[in-house]
């Protein structure tokens, strides 16, 4: 993967690829050793979403990452909760667009959006 730095740590980039190189989904977090690591960004493929979590967690356990955190969706409670993951529930969501085609993907979960298309990249959110 490729990586930047900041003061929360080293930005990883890492696509996750099956034994026949198919491209299974990626992940975007902030590595740094013995702190907590920031997760920005997991996405995978239908059916991938666990090669993909434990891809995550491998490269964080290998960089010697205290724990990670960051937000997820309900569809994966229990693929976390299986791997020992803890949540603390804060739902809420604001979305604003003056295209209507964006506002009804979101309505209707046709699209992937995460916290990179929010506010989640910004430095008053930590």
């Amino acid at each position: 993967g490729m990586a930047q730095q900041n003061d929360e740590g080293e930005l990883a980039k890492c696509v996750v690829e099956s034994s026949d190189g198919r491209t299974l989904g990626w992940f975007v977090y902030y590595r740094n050793r013995n702190r907590f690591g920031r997760v920005l960004q997991l996405a995978a493929l239908p059916r991938s979403m666990d090669t993909v979590l434990d891809g995550l967690i491998y490269d964080a356990k290998r960089a010697g990452v205290a724990a990670l955190w960051g937000r997820t969706e309900p569809p994966h409670a229990m693929l976390l909760t299986e791997r020992h993951c803890l949540f603390q529930a804060r739902p809420w969501v604001l979305v604003h667009s003056s295209r209507p085609e964006i506002i009804h993907s979101f309505q209707t979960a046709d699209a992937f959006f995460s916290g990179l298309d929010g506010e989640l990249w910004m430095k008053f959110n930590t």
